[in-house]
């Protein structure tokens, strides 16, 4: 029960650590048991246990991942910060709302924001450079990634 607990209050891993504690005591002391039979079967169900506790948290690492989309491996530090930096500004967040309305041409898209030239152009090459806008022949339009990312923002508000 100890070992379960452990695993419900700080997770497998430390579950595990307590798991392997146990036994290593049990097979140091063969004491504990009356005879070989009582040993061999203590030692086989904490080595199920182990299993179960190992392949549960494979499980739910795998959950999360096809729940949540969460995957860890091969996580890009840097391209992970060059998409956040791309949307921690308001003016590149506005123009992810207006593409998400549909494809703008860059001359709607000045007129819809309100910039000229080199600002406007500045922020659209940071949003592209972050995958969440494409230029195609209509002009400029919002990627699935970026309609991903918009929901995200949408779900921050206050």
């Amino acid at each position: 029960m100890r070992i379960l607990q452990t695993v419900a209050k700080n997770g497998a891993e430390e579950g595990l650590k307590e798991l392997r504690m146990h036994i290593d005591a049990i097979e140091g002391h063969s004491g504990i048991c009356k005879d070989e039979k009582c040993l061999k079967n203590a030692v086989e169900v904490f080595k199920i246990l182990e299993k179960l506790i190992e392949s549960s948290e494979e499980r739910a690492n795998l959950g999360r991942e096809l729940i949540w989309g969460i995957s860890y491996d091969g996580l890009k530090e840097e391209k992970v910060a060059e998409k956040i930096s791309a949307i921690s500004n308001a003016v590149r967040i506005k123009i992810l709302k207006i593409l998400a309305r549909g494809a703008k041409s860059y001359a709607e898209l000045e007129r819809e924001t309100g910039l000229k030239g080199g600002h406007l152009h500045f922020h659209l090459k940071n949003l592209i450079s972050a995958e969440y806008v494409i230029r195609n022949s209509k002009g400029y339009a919002i990627t699935g990634e970026g309609l991903r990312i918009l929901k995200l923002l949408s779900d921050l508000k206050d």
